[in-house]
């Protein structure tokens, strides 16, 4: 059964990849209704699942389903794993994406402090890991229009990332994206463009990264005429 729900959830996967999204849906139904006979004898294969099941369900528009799915993976998460664990923190972070794009912020703020205040607990400082929940929570504070405190967020976590970090990872990117976009917010543009465009030189030097997409996200913005955070 669990390398049959393994299997669902492979080719849901591929079907929502290929926006074949009445298929990728049926095949969601049935892996809910396969979790419902597995239990949580095999709880990571049950949560990848249901993460690919929520994630149909959001790609169909159907985002109350995909928040519903998301919070009964976070119930099983934390009855497996606890409240102090990586599953339990990983799967509050896909309930705030969830709430995110239903457009309910502030309760996407909540969930994403609660997913940062258990992975502090779990990870090391220097974990691109612990980065990405910060990240996460630092988007969720510019959105919800706390522009001041993401700014802070931001400045504050990209110096201590350069401190721990080679300059060139990940985690330094998302913090230079997430400053530039809290002075766009806050209408200084020409030192948000300084800030995009020094990224943008600072990972020209990497040559498999010189034709990124997030470069080119960032070319595009720095060319925008408008001073808006994208």
């Amino acid at each position: 059964m669990h390398a049959l729900l393994r299997l669902r959830a492979y080719v849901a996967g591929q079907l929502q990849a290929q926006f074949r999204i009445a298929e990728a849906s049926a095949e969601a139904d049935e892996i809910l209704r396969m979790v419902d006979l597995v239990g949580t004898v095999a709880p990571s294969e049950v949560l990848a699942s249901l993460a690919t099941a929520a994630l149909i369900r959001e790609t169909a528009g159907d985002l109350e389903s995909s928040l519903k799915i998301a919070r009964r993976a976070s119930e099983i998460a934390k009855s497996v794993y606890g409240e102090q664990s990586s599953p339990y923190a990983a799967s509050l972070a896909r309930i705030a994406g969830a709430l995110g794009k239903m457009g309910r912020q502030q309760e996407r703020l909540d969930a994403n402090r609660s997913a940062l205040k258990i992975a502090q607990h779990v990870y090391s400082s220097g974990s691109p890991a612990l980065f990405t929940y910060r990240y996460n929570l630092g988007l969720s504070l510019l959105d919800s229009g706390a522009v001041q405190e993401a700014n802070e967020s931001a400045s504050s976590l990209l110096s201590e990332a350069s401190r721990v970090r080679d300059p060139l990872t990940f985690p330094i990117f998302l913090y230079r994206k997430l400053l530039a976009a809290t002075k766009y917010a806050a209408g200084e543009c020409a030192l948000a463009k300084t800030i995009d465009e020094e990224t943008v030189a600072m990972f020209g030097l990497v040559g498999q990264l010189r034709d990124s997409p997030r470069l080119a996200e960032i070319r595009q913005r720095i060319d925008s005429t408008s001073c808006i955070a994208n």
